[in-house]
């Protein structure tokens, strides 16, 4: 089935407002948003920087880890929001919620990561109230993504959220809202051939080196970091390469052996990094 990503799209909103009821969503539907004669104290945002203005170094200074996201969180409860999901990969970092204006948001974000507001609004993105809802469902569709198809970040919104419901920072609307986003992102995995392809980095890189390097089997491999898409990558070389001699570099030792006992790989410090070099792929 050919995939039309103008239909795809349209398709996506109308799963979440089809019987949604008005008063459910908070005056977000463009209806309630366009009669209600009620202002409404706050609207839903989501603010953000991807890989498509921000290059890696940038979205390096905008990343959340465990620690920073549970910080944002603890900050964003005392400061009065009510519901709110943060979420960050190697792609993207991105703070959906509820908030009076977004600066509240990206005031959070720069408050719990190395980023600056004047970095932030070069490269950002902000989206308000049905705007925010499309993007949401583009980005769990893979429409988004770097690679089209590119599904990864659904673990990634579920996690979040579930963070955020444990600290009682998920409301009725953004649950219903992020389950309606993974229920839309199933369908169109079953329903679509939108990720008959490489759907991710990590195999997309993998298949990269198998069509470049002749004898792919028979080389050197060094893999520099084990966070997930390293990991990722790593299960791909090992799987699609049949390589017996990739070699893992960590900045954190423990990750990295962890990652090579189960794997069978070599681990090596990031002291020997320029010694592994003169030895590469190539």
């Amino acid at each position: 089935m050919p995939v039309n990503l103008q239909t795809t799209n349209k398709v996506l909103i109308a799963l979440f407002f089809k019987n949604e009821s008005p008063y459910f969503c908070r005056n977000i539907s463009p209806y309630i948003m366009e009669n209600s004669n009620e202002p409404a104290s706050t609207c839903f945002y989501v603010i953000g920087l991807s890989y498509k203005k921000a290059d890696a170094q940038l979205r390096g200074e905008f990343s959340l880890d465990h620690t920073a996201k549970t910080n944002l969180l603890l900050q964003a409860k005392s400061s009065g929001v009510e519901s709110i999901v943060a979420t960050s990969t190697c792609n993207r970092t991105e703070i959906y919620g509820f908030a009076a204006h977004p600066f509240e948001l990206i005031k959070l974000l720069c408050d719990n990561t190395k980023g600056t507001v004047e970095d932030f609004q070069s490269v950002c993105y902000v989206y308000k109230n049905s705007d925010a809802i499309q993007h949401m469902f583009r980005v769990g569709a893979g429409l988004d993504s770097q690679i089209l198809g590119d599904f990864e970040i659904i673990s990634q919104l579920k996690l979040s959220a579930k963070i955020s419901k444990k600290h009682s920072l998920l409301d009725a609307f953004l649950e219903r809202l992020i389950n309606a986003v993974i229920q839309a992102s199933k369908r169109i995995k079953t329903e679509t051939k939108l990720s008959s392809g490489a759907t991710s980095v990590s195999f997309a890189s993998v298949q990269y080196i198998k069509k470049k390097i002749e004898a792919i089997s028979s080389k050197n491999i060094l893999l520099f970091g084990t966070g997930k898409i390293g990991r990722n990558t790593c299960e791909n070389l090992i799987k699609h390469t049949k390589n017996e001699h990739i070699t893992l570099i960590n900045r954190t030792r423990n990750k990295a052996d962890k990652i090579a006992g189960n794997s069978r790989c070599l681990q090596k410090t990031t002291a020997n990094f320029k010694k592994k070099l003169s030895n590469p792929i190539f």
